[in-house]
């Protein structure tokens, strides 16, 4: 994102504006719809993102690719075809997986595209090359 000088005092605004607690803005005598006579937790763990089996990650992959194709999103210079959305499931397989990531590769005909995929089903790019740059191997 680009902040440019004239953008800065609104977004100070803006963060003194969420940072600003709710409590302090409700008045005295203000009805806050919390009770604290019943017992609560206040344990509130979040779990990791589950990280999915080799069915999973290519469910996530085959999403991904209908994504881009419905959205006309380019790859590499080309929008993708129809034909990617429609691959066979057999012609879909994890040709890499490395720490945090797997590539999902998509064959059609004689070509093939490769979907870049974390271990929970996050889409992070496709090519046609199955390279991707900075990749930890």
């Amino acid at each position: 994102m680009n902040y440019s000088s004239s953008s800065l005092p609104f977004s100070v605004f803006l963060l003194l504006a969420i940072a600003l607690p709710t409590s302090a803005l409700a008045g005295p005598g203000h009805h806050h719809d919390h009770d604290h006579s019943k017992k609560h937790s206040h344990n509130h763990k979040t779990t990791p993102p589950k990280k999915l089996d080799t069915q999973g990650l290519i469910a996530a992959a085959s999403k991904g690719v209908a994504t881009l194709v419905k959205g006309k999103n380019l790859v590499e210079g080309q929008p993708l075809g129809a034909l990617w959305a429609e691959t066979p499931e057999e012609s879909k397989t994890v040709s890499k997986t490395g720490p945090g990531f797997s590539i999902i590769r998509f064959r059609n005909k004689d070509k093939s595209l490769f979907v870049l995929v974390s271990d929970n089903g996050e889409i992070y790019d496709a090519n046609f090359s199955g390279k991707f740059e900075d990749l930890k191997k």
